[in-house]
């Protein structure tokens, strides 16, 4: 496929949810890792921030089809109202390979969200 690289942390773990929100474009799971940032609660999804230098965040690395897709994810994400952000992170896949791929980074404040490891 050798399409554009996702950090996946929430709900696009989910491969029923992202197949739904990625209208059936093929994604691949390439493996899991970990990515530096913060996670916090939202209600019904999580948001990473930037975080400390050794706070982690476990995810999967997904492939994606082609950059179209991006543009869903990015309407997903709400990127155009600015509730996510997508910028460029270094995951750690857990075989030890560093590997860069984007991410959405919550794009408002955290204050009295419950600070979290990782999402279920």
């Amino acid at each position: 496929m050798a399409g554009p690289l996702l950090f996946a942390y929430g709900t696009l773990r989910d491969a029923r949810q992202r197949a739904r929100v990625l209208r059936g474009a093929p994604a691949r799971e390439v493996g899991s890792g970990s990515a530096p940032g913060a996670l916090y609660d939202l209600g019904e999804y999580p948001g990473m921030v930037a975080g400390a230098p050794d706070d982690r965040v476990p995810g999967t690395v997904i492939e994606l089809a082609d950059d179209a897709t991006l543009a869903l994810l990015d309407e997903y994400e709400d990127v155009g109202d600015g509730l996510y952000v997508r910028v460029r992170t270094t995951v750690r896949l857990d075989d030890g390979r560093d590997i860069e791929t984007w991410v959405y980074l919550y794009n408002r404040p955290v204050e009295g969200r419950r600070h979290i490891a990782s999402w279920p």
